[in-house]
């Protein structure tokens, strides 16, 4: 039986997302009755619309199932795509915590957590400014063959079956 690991890493300034711990970073908090809908606004490091980004919403307890596409020939589900201007909206089915991935797939992405709480239809997040993707490399004991995955992302990798060694990059 092949083992996984949830993995939950954090960020410094400088580097990007996957350096995010979805349950360790400030909580914004909206809701309503039934679905809600996030919007909000992401710019590139330098200021200009970060149009067709891809807009991820996922629970902060989520796992990207483990057979879930690991050669990188396939992609997360987009649940939304910023417009031209950097402007998106994202319907949640019910509340909770929530991470919201906003990523170029060309080296510019950011995460934020949320809470919807079911007392209001919309939250609005604001402006987002992402950072530079980065890359999550580690070494797993006792999962050596298995897989690695990231709370609150879409990532799954093999952990390597001789050296247990395990890497992310976008």
């Amino acid at each position: 039986m092949k083992r996984f690991i949830g993995i939950t890493v954090l960020l410094t300034p400088l580097t990007i997302f996957f350096l995010q711990g979805c349950t360790r970073l400030p909580t914004q908090t909206a809701g309503g009755s039934g679905s809600e809908t996030v919007i909000g606004k992401a710019l590139m490091p330098g200021g200009a619309p970060a149009a067709k980004a891809a807009i991820h919403l996922r629970s902060a307890g989520y796992l990207a199932p483990v057979n879930w596409p690991t050669t990188n020939t396939g992609s997360p589900r987009i649940d939304a795509v910023t417009d031209d201007s950097g402007r998106f909206s994202v319907e949640a089915t019910e509340a909770g915590p929530y991470c919201l991935e906003i990523n170029t797939n060309a080296g510019n992405a950011a995460l934020l957590t949320l809470s919807l709480d079911g007392t209001t239809d919309t939250m609005v997040v604001g402006v987002t400014m992402l950072a530079k993707t980065a890359s999550v490399n580690g070494l797993a004991r006792d999962a050596a063959g298995g897989t690695a995955r990231i709370f609150g992302l879409e990532r799954v990798a093999v952990v390597d079956s001789l050296s247990g060694s395990f890497s992310f990059s976008d």
